[in-house]
Formats: structure tokens, C-alpha cells, sequence
């Protein structure tokens, strides 16, 4: 996972170069949603991991800042556009 993530930096970096997110902005778009799905699929089977007591998950702080990052890049947020 540490390397998604620091794959995922890099992307979010790029996309922050008008010249690089003209050319290659597709591409880009498509690496972030394949991130993100990793993220989710990562954080479903740390829940699932708890089972049968799943809320469990939620006792560490570092799990709730995982969910809530990963729950954030859902929200439709275009403030920079």
C-alpha cells in the first residue's frame, strides 16, 4: 500500500501542471479511480478483518483518518475549477 500511495502523490502531482494534465489528463483521471479503488478495497477488508464485531475498526484513530481521507475523495468537490 505504501506504494499506491506514493504512486497516487505522484499523479496528484502531475495533475497539477497544465501541460501535463492537457496531454495526458485521461490517463491520469483513470490511475486516480484505480487508487482510489485500492484504497476502498483496502479499507473493507481491514473491516472485514474485525469481524464479528466490524465497529471495532473505528477504535483507532489512524483507521478513522483512513476512512475519513478515503470517504472524502468521494465527495464532489470541484472548489478549484
Amino acid at each position: 500500500m505504501l506504494g499506491v500511495i506514493t504512486l497516487n502523490a505522484i499523479v496528484l502531482g502531475a495533475e497539477t501542471y497544465d501541460s501535463v494534465e492537457d496531454r495526458y489528463g485521461d490517463a491520469l483521471h483513470t490511475l486516480n479511480d484505480v487508487f482510489l479503488a485500492a484504497f476502498v478495497v483496502e479499507l473493507a477488508i481491514r473491516i472485514v478483518a474485525c469481524w464479528p464485531r466490524p465497529v471495532d475498526f473505528f477504535k483507532s484513530g489512524w483507521n478513522v483518518f483512513d476512512f475519513a481521507i478515503v470517504a472524502a475523495a468521494f465527495l464532489p468537490l470541484d472548489i478549484f475549477t
